[in-house]
């Protein structure tokens, strides 16, 4: 047998770190009767695919064989198994044995480091296969014809054993996944009674169909059903792991992560967090034994900290977040071009973990690496990685939005658009989601910047995509279309387009109500926003009775969700007990006002005290327009209190995230301002009405349509506020420089 220059090196290290126990040394051309044949002697067998030149179709075919007969081989080697192989020869490894790594010891890569000693990952730690279908097509067909001319068992599980493989390698690429998979699994209960046949390789093989099963299901937005073939190879492979836990545990760990994420797409997160606790626990333990299975446990922990999210466990969501990041980080040290891709998503998970606790700044750092990784990658190879890029800028410009920086926010949520529109263009079903996506940033962005007009565009045309793909695929893409939908109807109310604003927003808020009949954990806190968001347009046009309906549903909306996770949902109920407030005192019903406002604060202090930063802007909100009422009530102390309060946090966040917060300071101080004329403080209510119109005036040359209708509000204080200090309106330099801009100021 021919063996690489650099293979005896590798062995003799082998033997080194064994020195007790005898070796068999196995090739890819001995073939999987030599690798199964019972031993007694051999502590360790390595299978060296380097040998005889490591010839590719020798090495597929054992691979494969090993794969499909794993249970049986290793019952009968008795010993420690170890693979020897070239980098070249990893792909190859991870396409057709992806459950070999769970059972072997080690994996020596001869030539591939300082050291020869690397680890290896498996299917879900790579790029989605690009091997071509047509060889195991016909690899199927030739199995088939076998099986016309002679229907024994083994002919069967040939067969069977085939279609798996194809339904593998098909899934995301093929739409006969699904049937591929349920060929061989009819095949599979067909050989349940065979005695001849070892019933932990049919099993083993029902799992691997079944998950292959539920993939495309829930591709074809089964996902109820995806959630049952998901939950029935876990069973499976958790009867497996209890015989032979060192073959299969790996495979129950990836499963029960699969599982978990199924389960939290349907909404059924406590379910879903329960599965993937449990694969990270197995990963953990399989972890501590061999760094091989690093890999399974970072992509356990991003997504235990994608379902720590969605249940408002934002400190644990983090730390889960961070562990997968640093995993990551030590992967690509080993493998760069294997796990950057990893790292670029973890990152991008760990800045929206930041992001939700309110550590913007730290946020922003993780969106920054994640787009440089994209960049490297996109660099290198476009075709795979270009929708990363795009998807790590959304996130970017997300995150310089959070810190009111908005021209950066603009161009990275531009350049995604841009690499989305080209990527529609040669997947265009996947990527024109993508698409309309990137757009409703871009238009919540433009709206958040005063352009309204501009920010409409955007927003129309992801509404026209979601609304042509949702014609086709209304599981998949129907809430996409309501939630822009959404943004739609506050862009249109922004431009005093009022009808069309509540049209759309009513639209959405409809399509929700229908969603959550079958999936309320996942939609009701959509219904609740757009209920929010139209009782603050009815309200607008005076239809104050039908916004108090709906936003009174809102709030009974999310009482409801608040008693089964009240982590998630206590934000937007408080946040939609604000809005009550507004609304019952734009009515005069000011001590109901109090009321729904006095909760809102009671929420935000529970909130605040243990994610001060994420909050601080909302509860401000709040103790403004409690303030505000409690002022109307001639409660002005109270009132005083609470606007100063307000005053300081606005503030703080002013100084901290820059031209984000100056309006809302603005309008908290020319209510500060208000309430001291009350009580007749009225050198104090100067002060504070002179520095609510220099600030609206700093951002009246870049935003005039917003901001003119504020500024003259405050101007009209501040000249109340000059009159009652004995001083002349007509004579003060910043009322005339208002009035020059062509405000009314008096």
């Amino acid at each position: 047998m021919e063996r690489p220059a650099d293979a005896p090196n590798t062995i003799e290290l082998i033997q080194a770190e064994r020195p007790a126990a005898p070796l068999r040394l196995l090739s890819a051309a001995d073939g999987i009767d030599a690798l199964a044949a019972p031993q007694e002697g051999a502590a360790v067998t390595v299978l060296d695919l380097t040998l005889d030149g490591g010839r590719p179709e020798l090495v597929r075919e054992l691979l494969q064989r090993f794969n499909e007969r794993r249970n049986l081989v290793m019952e009968r080697l008795g010993g420690e198994l170890v693979i020897l192989l070239t980098p070249s020869q990893e792909r190859a490894v991870a396409r057709f044995a992806p459950d070999v790594w769970a059972i072997r010891s080690g994996a020596y890569l001869i030539g591939g480091g300082d050291d020869g000693l690397e680890t290896v990952t498996g299917r879900d730690s790579s790029p989605v296969s690009e091997t071509p279908l047509e060889p195991l097509i016909e690899e199927v067909a030739q199995a088939r014809r076998a099986l016309e001319r002679q229907a024994d068992p083994g002919t069967v599980l040939q067969v069977a054993a085939a279609l798996i493989r194809i339904a593998e390698e098909g899934l995301h690429r093929d739409s006969r996944v699904a049937d591929w998979a349920r060929e061989s699994l009819a095949l599979l209960r067909s050989l349940a009674t065979e005695p001849e046949h070892d019933p932990g390789e049919i099993e083993g093989l029902k799992a691997r169909a079944l998950l292959a099963l539920g993939g495309a299901l829930e591709k074809e937005g089964e996902a109820e059903e995806s959630v049952q073939c998901t939950a029935e190879a876990v069973d499976v492979l958790r009867g497996l792991s209890k015989a032979q836990p060192r073959a299969h545990l790996r495979e129950l760990a990836r499963a029960l992560r699969r599982l978990g994420e199924r389960l939290a797409k349907i909404g059924n997160l406590q379910d879903g967090l329960e599965a993937t606790q449990e694969a990270v626990q197995i990963a953990r333990g399989l972890a501590r034994e061999h760094s091989a299975f690093l890999p399974d446990l970072a992509n356990g922990l991003s997504n235990l900290s994608n379902i720590f999210r969605g249940l408002g466990r934002r400190e644990e969501a983090l730390a889960a977040a961070q562990e997968a990041v640093d995993w990551y980080r030590q992967l690509v040290q080993v493998r760069p071009a294997f796990f950057l891709s990893h790292l670029a998503s973890s990152l991008n998970n760990l800045g929206i973990a930041f992001s939700e606790l309110g550590r913007r700044e730290e946020a922003l750092g993780a969106a920054e690496e994640s787009v440089a990784a994209c960049r490297t990658l996109a660099k290198n190879a476009p075709n795979p990685f270009l929708d990363m890029l795009a998807a790590s800028l959304t996130n970017l410009g997300a995150r310089f939005d959070a810190l009111g920086r908005r021209e950066e926010a603009l161009v990275a949520t531009e350049e995604a658009v841009d690499l989305y529109r080209t990527l529609a263009q040669t997947r265009p079903e996947s990527s024109r989601a993508d698409l309309a996506a990137s757009l409703n940033n871009l238009s919540v962005m433009l709206g958040a910047m005063g352009q309204p007009g501009q920010a409409l565009e955007p927003i129309l045309e992801a509404v026209e995509i979601r609304r042509t793909l949702a014609q086709t695929r209304p599981d998949l893409f129907l809430p996409g279309l309501y939630k822009g939908l959404g943004n739609l109807g506050l862009q249109l109310n922004a431009l005093g387009r009022h009808d069309e604003a509540i049209e759309a927003t009513r639209e959405a808020a409809e399509g929700f109500r229908a969603l959550t009949q079958s999936q309320p954990a996942v939609f009701l806190p959509d219904l609740a926003t757009n209920l929010n968001n139209l009782g603050m347009m009815l309200n607008a046009v005076g239809r104050s009775e039908e916004a108090l309906e709906v936003t009174r549903e809102s709030v009974e909306s999310l009482h409801e969700l608040v008693r089964y996770w009240p982590d998630a949902f206590l934000p937007t109920l408080a946040g939609s007990l604000n809005t009550l407030g507004i609304q019952l005192e734009a009515q005069g019903r000011h001590e109901e006002a109090l009321e729904a406002l006095i909760e809102s604060r009671r929420l935000h202090l529970v909130l605040v005290a243990s994610h001060s930063d994420a909050f601080s802007s909302s509860f401000a909100m709040t103790l403004k327009n409690l303030g505000a009422v409690l002022g109307a009530l001639g409660r002005h102390q109270e009132a005083l209190e609470a606007t100063r309060e307000a005053v300081e946090r606005y503030r703080a966040l002013a100084e901290s995230h820059s031209a984000a917060f100056v309006a809302d300071l603005a309008g908290a101080l020319n209510n500060l301002a208000a309430i001291l004329s009350a009580l007749e403080r009225h050198g104090e209510a100067l002060d504070a009405a002179r520095e609510a119109v220099q600030l609206y005036a700093g951002l009246y040359p870049t935003r005039p349509a917003a901001i003119a209708h504020d500024l003259g509000r405050s101007a009209q204080t501040y000249h109340g506020a000059l009159v009652a200090n004995g001083q002349d309106p007509e004579s003060d330099p910043l009322l005339r420089e208002v009035r020059a801009g062509g405000i009314r100021a008096g």
